[in-house]
């Protein structure tokens, strides 16, 4: 059960996207990742049990990525898109 779910935008180093989006998948809490246009260059779906592991990812697993500049972390409060967070509703 997810307890968690977060918005994970990214910016990336220039040249880095295709190194940064390997990187990626093996990052299992992550449900999904999207090349995206704007200020970020990614944006990640993050499902976890509790703010603490929300944390851990983004600094311990995330943040030491190659080419990952800086990240901004947008906490889901309530959702209607059928990820995983709705199944605990």
């Amino acid at each position: 059960m997810t307890d968690v779910c977060a918005y994970i935008l990214m910016e990336v180093e220039t040249g880095y996207v295709k190194d940064v989006l390997k990187a990626l998948q093996k990052v299992k809490e992550l449900e999904s990742v999207c090349v995206v246009t704007g200020p970020f260059d990614l944006i990640a779906h993050v499902s976890v049990k509790s703010l603490k592991e929300l944390g851990d990812v983004v600094t311990t697993k995330l943040q030491g990525i190659e080419g990952i500049v800086h990240t901004t972390t947008c906490v889901c409060t309530d959702c209607a898109c059928g990820c995983s967070c709705e199944t605990k509703k």
